[in-house]
Parts: C-alpha cells; sequence; structure tokens
C-alpha cells in the first residue's frame, strides 16, 4: 500500500504540525489545546471537537485531556468531549486513570470519573462502579447508577443479585433498575419474589426491570399484585405492564378491575384492555365513553380504536355534540381511525366553529399525508 493512502486510515500529523485524520486537516495540537481555555464556549468546543477528531494523533494532549475530563471549571460538554479524545488515544490507559479517581476523597472528583467512565466503558470498570453505588455522596451515587446502564457482564450481573438481596447494601436500590436494563436472564424469579417487598419505591423499580425484560413469568403475580397491593401507583404500574406482556390469562381481572373506585386505576385498565385487544371488553369501554370522566372518556376511544370498534362510531359523535371542546381533536381522529371519514366531512358543516374547525383541520392533515383531497369515502 502506498505511504501516502495510510493518511486516510491512520491519523497522523504533517510536518507542520497539523493533524491529518481521514480527509481532514485539524489545526495544530497546541492551538486546539489553547482554546480550551478561551471564554467563548463556541470556542471551547471547537478545541474539544479538533481533538477528539484528531484520533490517536492527539496523545500529547493526554495529560490536558485528564485534567479537562476532571476540572470543574469545565462545562460538562467539554469534559464528556475530554473523554471521547481519551478513549479514542488509549481507552484502557484513561480507564485506569479514572477508576483510580473514584476513591478521590473529592466527591466532585469522583463524580467527574464516574461521568469519563460513563464515556470509557471498559469491564474493568463495572465493578468499581458498583462501589459507588455505596458512595456516601448522592450525587456520585445518582451518577454511578446511570453509568452502569451502558455495561454488561455475567460478573456485574453476579453482583448486584447479591446486592438485590441485601437490604442493607445502598447498591440495592439501583439493583432492579440495571438488571433489567441489562436484560439479565438468572435475575428474573429473584425479581418476581421481590414484587412482595415492603418498600413501594422498590417495588416500582421491581416492576420497570421486569418490563425492561418482558417477563411474562411475571404475569400471575402481577395479577396478584393489582389486586391485593396497597399502593394504587404500584396497581397502575403493573396494570400498564399486564397490557404490554400480551397475555389473554390477565384479560378477566383487568376486566373487574373497570369498576374500581379509583379513576386513575380505571384509566390504567383501559389502556391494557385495547392493548390486549380484549373483544369482551368493547361494551364496557362504550359506556365510559358515554359516561366517564374526560381522561376516562380519552382512555376509551384509544382503547376502542385499537379493537377496530366501528359501533362506538354513533357514540364518538353524540359525544362530539355534548362533551368539552378540549375532547374534540381526539374524538374526531377516532372517527377517521375508524373509518367514519364521511361523518367527519359532514362535521365540517356544524353549527358549532370549534366542531368545524376541528374537522377541517383532521381532514387536511389527511389530505396532506395522501397527497389528495378528502372526498368523504371511508377510510379503507
Amino acid at each position: 500500500m502506498p505511504c501516502l493512502a495510510l493518511s486516510f486510515i491512520f491519523p497522523l500529523l504533517t510536518p507542520q504540525g497539523r493533524c491529518v485524520a481521514g480527509n481532514v486537516v485539524y489545526p495544530e495540537i497546541s492551538e486546539s489545546v489553547a482554546r480550551l481555555s478561551a471564554p467563548d464556549e463556541y470556542v471551547q468546543e471547537r478545541g474539544i471537537s479538533d481533538l477528539v477528531g484528531m484520533g490517536k494523533a492527539a496523545a500529547p494532549a493526554y495529560d490536558i485531556l485528564i485534567s479537562v475530563a476532571l476540572s470543574s471549571d469545565n462545562l460538562p460538554k467539554i469534559r464528556s468531549g475530554a473523554a471521547q479524545a481519551l478513549r479514542n488515544i488509549d481507552e484502557a490507559r484513561a480507564a485506569i486513570k479514572f477508576i483510580g479517581e473514584l476513591t478521590n476523597c473529592s466527591p466532585t472528583a469522583r463524580e467527574y470519573a464516574v461521568d469519563a467512565l460513563m464515556i470509557i466503558t471498559r469491564p474493568e470498570a463495572a465493578l468499581p462502579l458498583i462501589d459507588r453505588l455505596r458512595d456516601d455522596n448522592e450525587q456520585v451515587r445518582h451518577r454511578a447508577g446511570i453509568a452502569l446502564q451502558f455495561y454488561k457482564g455475567a460478573e456485574l450481573g453476579a453482583s448486584l443479585m447479591t446486592a438485590l438481596t441485601n437490604k442493607d447494601d445502598k447498591a440495592r436500590t439501583w439493583a432492579p433498575w440495571l438488571l433489567g436494563r441489562m436484560k439479565y436472564e438468572p435475575a428474573v424469579q429473584p425479581l418476581i419474589e421481590l414484587l412482595a417487598d415492603d418498600n413501594v419505591s422498590f417495588r416500582q423499580s421491581v416492576i420497570a426491570a421486569l418490563r425492561d425484560m418482558k417477563a411474562k413469568q411475571a404475569v400471575r403475580p402481577l395479577m396478584a399484585l393489582v389486586k391485593s397491593d396497597p399502593n394504587d401507583e404500584v396497581r397502575m404500574r403493573s396494570i400498564q405492564l399486564l397490557g404490554e406482556l400480551g397475555s389473554p390469562e390477565a384479560n378477566e381481572t383487568l376486566m373487574d378491575l373497570l369498576s374500581d373506585p379509583n379513576p386513575e386505576i380505571r384509566v390504567s385498565t383501559v389502556g391494557a384492555l385495547g392493548s390486549l385487544g380484549v373483544a369482551e371488553a368493547k361494551q364496557p369501554l362504550r359506556e365510559i365513553l358515554r359516561t366517564g370522566t374526560g381522561r376516562e372518556k380519552l382512555a376509551a376511544l384509544g382503547a376502542l380504536c385499537q379493537l377496530g370498534d366501528t359501533n362506538a362510531v354513533p357514540i364518538i359523535i353524540d359525544t362530539v355534540n355534548t362533551d368539552d371542546h378540549l375532547l374534540f381533536p381526539y374524538l374526531i381522529q377516532g372517527l377517521l381511525e375508524l373509518g367514519a371519514t364521511d361523518a367527519v366531512v359532514r362535521l365540517q358543516g356544524h353549527d358549532d366553529e370549534v366542531i368545524r374547525a376541528a374537522a377541517s383541520n383532521a381532514l387536511k392533515k389527511i389530505e396532506r399525508q395522501r397527497g389528495h383531497p378528502t372526498t368523504g369515502l371511508s377510510v379503507p
């Protein structure tokens, strides 16, 4: 291969001290580094962008980039850029440096080291980051939890599982969410068992993890939870997850919840029944559309559209004529989704100006999408 072609594969310095990476010529490293201390934010960003683009050729600036990544004098985007440049130069060496900073006596330095390891995701940083989930500083713990979502591996999973079962471990708070993000299969059954944990926030975190894992094994425990959990937020999240998991086994349990005294539970249930495609729910959903609160009506409308219930069309038209103006755009969109374009065309001649405008706007949107005027024929 001719030597000239190497400039398109490996970054290098020209005799004038300028860097060539690909077919881009960058300024001298000293010039880019000088920009990092400029008072103008744009100039700083230009300097860090150049150093990132230089790849390995930015190695002479290694120590300076370490300082930039750990300095509170710099904006987060500049510190982040410094970590990216260090990753390009030698990610293993940079990771060792930032792992060492995780035990710095300064919580700010620890936080910035965690941020750098969010970008330089070397496997050897995973367990040290778990230790930061136990940090005395809340911000460090929070940043470590966010960083760990980018890590995977059996060793990390096993360590999180250990934290999961130890109520005295500060890392336990983050363990369900991280195991869910990892989709760590061995954690599914232990997480299901922890749906009975006495901490409400922890139960919510467990539900979120099972959602990330699409854990169909959780359907029956979730069915029990929606009936008996003392916290309505936990119940709502469980209902939503049952809708997403798509198991018909939950249909009867959800149908019973349509009469729950809490309107928020009813709204969540309506959405889940629509997601599950429960045909038996059509009639009760039509009744909710007639008599429910504004939020219940919107939820029922969405579910009936998912179910393709054309028998709901007359009820929607009646609701347009009698209900709150805020619902009109949604009701008219529902008519279009159920194929009742002709009904929407007629609404353009309604006595109420707001209804006329909502119908006209909806039809114009359809015209733009189709590229030709709507004539009044039903949507196929």
